[in-house]
């Protein structure tokens, strides 16, 4: 796996994969909301989350 550029990026972005994972359903912005992510975060992270969450489910199934 590539290393992660930045810590925050990598906290956040884990953050939201794993609730993603453990609701084990899609990250829609109200239920990030709910968890507590802003707006900013979202826009931010949501996409590094969602290969986060790719990559592990891959695995999983591998």
């Amino acid at each position: 796996m590539p290393a992660r550029k930045n810590t925050e990026t990598s906290t956040i972005a884990e953050r939201m994969a794993n609730f993603a994972i453990e609701t084990g359903e899609g990250m829609t912005r109200l239920d990030l909301k709910r968890q507590g992510f802003t707006e900013e975060e979202i826009e931010a992270f949501s996409h590094e989350a969602a290969i986060i969450v790719a990559e592990r489910t891959t695995r999983r199934v591998a």
